[in-house]
């Protein structure tokens, strides 16, 4: 085989081979497996709203994505920068809020409040109330990407794998990225005689996955 195919097979073998040895070790620790599953359909569901959200709008909602609203800003822009804004205030409350109730706490109360919102989104079309629902989508997102590591690091209680255990952390984060929304482009196509409203349904399936993800999370240990 040429030299280059051997570079990369040797180097899927290696990849492999480290993620074998950090599913083993995970099994030994308390709430780790448990950990990596629940934040694998959070961040599943997560992925799916950030890639979908704009198609929603305009699909479900009646939002114009061609309409200028503000300068030169549609009304699909314009949500989006205000999600972005209590993205970042999200991430600032949740580091405060981690501080004071531990990363486990606050990664189910964030999750907890995903719910809520998502649950707001699948049956509101109210354009005023969707923008309170935006900034709660903003608020939570904020709130993931601030506790999940801290509780992973919490949860590993000493540093020695902790590169490993953070690649594990990233690679089921892409994993996640791909099968959400190959999950909803399944669910719209599915329901396409159902016209707008399979967005809804689509909309559905995520609020599954970060039910999912809660459920499994609920029973991880609070390692602080």
């Amino acid at each position: 085989a040429p030299k280059p195919l051997k570079g990369i097979w040797k180097m899927t073998g290696e990849s492999i081979r480290n993620i074998s040895k950090v599913y083993i070790d995970a099994k030994s620790r308390p709430g780790m497996l448990r950990f990596f599953v629940g934040r694998f359909f959070v961040v599943e569901a997560l992925e799916t709203v950030i890639f979908f959200m704009g198609i929603f709008l305009v699909e479900a909602v009646g939002f114009s994505d061609d309409k200028a609203v503000i300068g030169n800003l549609n009304e699909v822009t314009v949500f989006l920068l205000a999600v972005t804004v209590f993205t970042v205030i999200g991430s600032l409350t949740w580091g405060f809020l981690t501080e004071k109730f531990g990363p486990r706490n606050s990664l189910l109360g964030t999750v907890a409040l995903w719910v809520v919102t998502l649950t707001g989104i699948l049956f509101i079309s109210s354009k005023p109330i969707f923008y309170i629902l935006g900034s709660l989508a903003g608020i939570s997102l904020g709130g993931v990407w601030t506790t999940e590591r801290p509780l992973l690091i919490n949860l590993l209680s000493d540093n020695k794998r902790l590169a490993e255990y953070f690649g594990l952390f990233a690679l089921t984060g892409r994993m996640a990225a791909v099968v959400g929304p190959v999950i909803w482009g399944l669910t719209v196509m599915a329901f396409t005689t159902w016209g707008p409203i399979r967005y809804r349904f689509a909309i559905g399936s995520v609020l599954i996955m970060m039910i999912t993800g809660l459920w499994i999370l609920r029973k991880v240990p609070d390692a602080r």
